[in-house]
């Protein structure tokens, strides 16, 4: 194995770290997505909620929040996220029973609010769960990996990003088109 060093090394470096976070971003973005849709009971209910999401009218959504906070758990603590207030959010996913029966989506929301707090322990155990559960969960493979790059295990880290363009490699275009923001 020949390690490379200079400038070539360094914008190859710069250039996964940038990959990496557009596929962070695009997963983030598709997973929330999902889960606001898997949630609300019509697409009213919806489109309103993301358009103050969207729009940064959190008042509006803290008026609906304190109105039916159990309804939404994953929305409200995405909301709680955005305003700054981490721990209650993470309080919110945990006390949840689709966190306790390790639904997917509630452990990985719960493994980014650890891995924002800097309890890469905890959320490095959360998204294995989750990857478990299902192996094609980009936004898992994407944070896992981005522990294990800062945790200085790089090839742990590689590995788990070759999977995510792995994922996307078995797309159709059909479905690349679909996971895009746009």
């Amino acid at each position: 194995i020949q390690t490379q060093t200079g400038v070539g090394a360094r914008r190859r470096s710069l250039f996964t770290h940038q990959l990496l976070l557009i596929i962070t971003l695009i997963s983030s973005f598709v997973l929330w997505g999902e889960q606001v849709e898997s949630q609300a009971d019509s697409s009213d209910e919806r489109a309103e909620l993301v358009e103050l999401l969207e729009t940064g009218r959190y008042q509006q959504i803290e008026e609906w929040y304190l109105e039916e906070p159990e309804r939404f758990p994953l929305l409200w603590a995405r909301f709680l996220k955005e305003t700054g207030k981490r721990k209650e959010a993470l309080e919110l996913i945990v006390k949840d029973q689709r966190f306790a029966a390790e639904d997917p989506a509630f452990l990985l929301m719960a493994a980014g609010l650890e891995q924002e707090r800097g309890e890469l322990k905890n959320a490095k155990e959360l998204l294995r769960k989750v990857i478990r559960s299902d192996g094609n969960v980009v936004e898992a493979r994407t944070r896992l990996g981005q522990i294990f790059e800062r945790e200085g295990e790089r090839e742990d880290a590689r590995s788990q990003w070759n999977s995510v363009l792995e994922i996307y490699r078995q797309l159709t275009a059909a479905e690349a088109r679909r996971t895009s923001p746009e």
